[in-house]
């Protein structure tokens, strides 16, 4: 019965008083709307940006070249440094732990042309293994650099986004 009754009261109350019973609930609603909004903002912006931090690659360690702080041995500060293709040779060799090493090389404003088209972009050069340290993978009918183009010394071309500075990578098994 007193069930009943508060029920009854709660309803007369309602009646009376429109105006700020729909603004209340406007307002729950609003705020529940706001905050869900929020997280799921929240919850797409830490997935783009997993999946591009995934994207550079799975246990990797970049390095590139700088700038020297100090002189040294009469050379003056801030000499550049860059790595070289017997840098990775070096590393390969000293320290058996890396899965893989590979360095990237590029060049900006390379003229490209393939029959009336001409673009200046910038070109990598890769290492075979790099296929695997970067996850760049071809499309079905295409192919990757390998050691044969390697060895041959050929003309191949993956088009595919990369990164923006000279680096060797180093991967641990």
């Amino acid at each position: 019965m007193k069930g009943f009754l508060i029920l009854r009261l709660f309803l007369r109350d309602l009646k009376s008083q429109r105006k700020r019973t729909t603004l209340t609930v406007m307002a729950i609603a609003w705020g529940t709307i706001s905050i869900v909004l929020l997280l799921s903002f929240g919850e797409g912006l830490k997935r783009s940006l997993n999946r591009a931090r995934h994207g550079m690659g799975k246990d990797i360690v970049v390095m590139w070249g700088g700038q020297t702080s100090i002189p040294y041995q009469g050379l003056g500060r801030g000499r550049r440094i860059r790595f070289t293709a017997e840098d990775v040779e070096l590393l390969r060799e000293k320290v058996p732990e890396l899965a893989a090493v590979g360095g990237e090389y590029n060049r900006w404003g390379v003229l490209i042309t393939y029959k009336r088209n001409t673009v200046s972009e910038r070109v990598n050069g890769v290492y075979p293994c790099y296929e695997d340290i970067r996850a760049h993978y071809p499309q079905k009918g295409g192919r990757f650099i390998d050691e044969m183009d390697m060895q041959y010394r050929r003309r191949v071309v993956f088009l595919a986004q990369l990164s923006l500075f000279e680096k060797i990578f180093l991967v641990f098994q």
